[in-house]
């Protein structure tokens, strides 16, 4: 064999580097053997994907190499690694994410000739370089705190032996375990590292990380939520390798994803894999919803149906490869149609409303279409039937307030918009042809009601400074409740349809006849309702009234039954538009047929 001006009568596989460098040595001298060799390794690889597959996975933060080149630290971006090749260069190694350790020296730089171990007297002064001794202190770190996995080597250089036998032997045999991945090994090889404590592992490099990854893959998400990993940059940085970017609740013992989004626009691909029973399957295809569900992110309420672990026979779920979830992890399981969510500005002219909102679009049965619209105190459900992609019959329109609201001042913008909506003045909708026969008319007074409830809370809060902690959305309940506060902090009856018709007992001077003419007659009547020490809580304020009393202005006899003597039960109807809602700190005083209200 010829190398350089050296010739060697055997078979090239019978030669150690380590002897022929020496014998370069010897002729050339050390400078040239390293100008020899960087020109060697002044090459591009045509295949790194094996360091790119290592680079890959960020929970190798410590690699040691023998090799001379620079491919493994290639494959990690500049900020992200360091390269360590003497005690000198160990003072950054808490500066980058990932250290490369280079035991026996880099070919990149000449600067330093000497700290390339490559001859005979390189490896006879190996362990006693003062050049090395940090080095060797964070080597024999890693080999107490972390297990050590040899890719790559088939330990026939006796030198790495060397290594692995002087760090055990420093250590008393206290490592944390050493595995070595390597295609095959003769026999005495394997009894050589069984003696050594190396767990030998059949599989080629590439192999070995590939099945690793697949293995991070389904197991990373788990890890990390059950708070496992020793460092959760780890789970961020190998999610932000395949383009997602999670949203997060950190908890004391576990963590919770809630979202799941692309990383700088990177695409995600959720993968759903399930296998259920033929039962469930059936009521999921007819869309025989059982249950319902919010949309992510939205208060969007779509019907569901829900799939219990008796009905779930294999499931997992991945983004972009990685699991997210499993049969195992999942109590039960909730299928949702398919749907659409947009932004949709809405217009009315006739109050010079123009706002943006979120449009969610669902099928709820085969040939029919239902668009929810976002109003902010809740959510317009219109629902249409198609035939031929042209809508059929009559729409089918409904409003659900939500549980609360963000302010009044909002609340009383948005409310128009269903006010709108019965009245045809909102342009979007007009697309839709709703005909005046498709609304129940009785839906708008809800609206109106709504619309005084906030501007109540409003005024509460502005003119009397009444404090809410909470803003629970519109019932009839909370309307009065309002109502009544107003009343009583401003002092003066509010005007609101409250009782309509009412029993009550009558005892009374008039004969029988009398009564009978008041019937008749139906002559309208006062009468006043007092509740005693009403406590009220209205968006989370508290408050006490000493009486609230229900004035009715316009009240007559409809109808009466003599119970004895002088004592009737009289069904009474209100017959004025209104009933007076009056807080007072005193009770009423009735002089003659005259009630005053303090």
């Amino acid at each position: 064999m010829k190398d350089g001006d050296l010739n060697y009568d055997c078979d090239p596989k019978d030669l150690c580097l380590r002897d022929v460098a020496s014998d370069f040595v010897e002729k050339e001298g050390r400078h040239e053997l390293m100008r020899s060799l960087f020109k060697h390794f002044s090459f591009t690889p045509t295949d790194t994907s094996d360091h790119k597959l290592l680079a890959s996975i960020p929970h190798f933060k410590t690699i040691f190499t023998t090799n001379y080149d620079s491919l493994i630290e290639n494959a990690y971006p500049n900020g992200q690694r360091a390269v360590l090749t003497s005690s000198q260069g160990c003072s950054n190694s808490d500066c980058a994410a990932v250290n490369v350790y280079k035991l026996h020296g880099d070919l990149t730089t000449l600067s330093n000739t000497d700290s390339i171990i490559i001859t005979n007297e390189d490896y006879d002064d190996y362990f006693h370089k003062a050049s090395l001794k940090a080095l060797w202190e964070d080597l024999k770190y890693s080999f107490r705190h972390s297990y050590v996995v040899f890719i790559g080597y088939s330990l026939a250089d006796d030198n790495i032996f060397d290594i692995i036998k002087t760090v055990r032997d420093e250590l008393d045999g206290n490592v944390k375990g050493m595995y070595l991945i390597s295609p095959y090994i003769h026999d005495a090889r394997k009894q050589q590292l069984e003696s050594n404590g190396i767990t030998y592992i059949k599989l080629t490099g590439e192999q070995f990380l590939t099945r690793l990854k697949q293995s991070i893959d389904d197991t990373i998400v788990n890890d990390f939520t059950e708070s496992r990993l020793e460092d959760n940059n780890v789970f961020y940085q190998y999610l932000k390798q395949r383009g997602l970017n999670p949203t997060i609740q950190f908890g004391d013992k576990t963590n919770i994803i809630d979202k799941i989004a692309g990383y700088n626009g990177a695409t995600v691909s959720p993968e759903l894999n399930l296998k259920i029973t033929p039962e469930a399957a059936e009521a999921i295809n007819k869309r025989i919803f059982n249950t319902s569900q919010c949309i992510p992110g939205t208060k969007f309420i779509l019907p569901a149906y829900q799939i219990d672990v008796s009905s779930l026979i294999e499931g997992e779920l991945r983004y972009n490869g990685i699991l997210f979830g499993s049969k195992s992890d999942w109590k039960n399981l909730l299928v949702m149609p398919p749907y659409q969510l947009f932004d949709w500005t809405i217009k009315i002219p006739s109050i010079n409303f123009l706002e943006r909102t979120k449009v969610c679009i669902y099928h709820d049965e085969k040939d029919t279409v239902v668009f929810k619209v976002d109003i902010k105190i809740g959510e317009i459900s219109i629902t249409l039937k198609f035939d031929n992609n042209q809508p059929i019959g009559k729409v089918n329109i409904e409003t659900d307030f939500y549980d609360s609201y963000e302010s009044s001042s909002k609340a009383l913008q948005w409310i128009d918009v269903p006010i709108a909506l019965l009245n045809g003045d909102l342009v979007n909708f007009q697309f839709f042809k709703i005909e005046e026969e498709c609304f129940d008319k009785s839906a708008i007074n809800v609206f109106k009601r709504a619309k005084l409830y906030y501007q109540t809370i409003k005024q509460l809060e502005l003119e009397n400074d009444v404090h809410f902690s909470e803003y629970n959305n519109y019932s009839k309940d909370g309307l009065v409740c309002a109502l009544i506060l107003k009343s009583y902090l401003n002092k003066h009856g509010i005007a609101y349809p409250l009782i309509r018709t009412f029993k009550c007992e009558l005892e009374s001077s008039l004969s029988n006849k009398e009564v009978e003419e008041l019937v008749h007659k139906r002559s309208p009547q006062v009468m006043v309702f007092s509740y005693v020490n009403f406590k009220g809580k209205l968006n989370g304020y508290e408050f006490h009234i000493p009486y609230v009393n229900i004035c009715l202005q316009k009240s007559v006899v409809k109808a009466y039954n003599l119970i004895e003597g002088n004592r009737y039960t009289l069904e009474m109807e209100e017959i004025a538009d209104e009933n007076l809602i009056y807080g007072s700190d005193v009770p009423t005083n009735q002089v003659g047929n005259i009630f005053h209200l303090h």
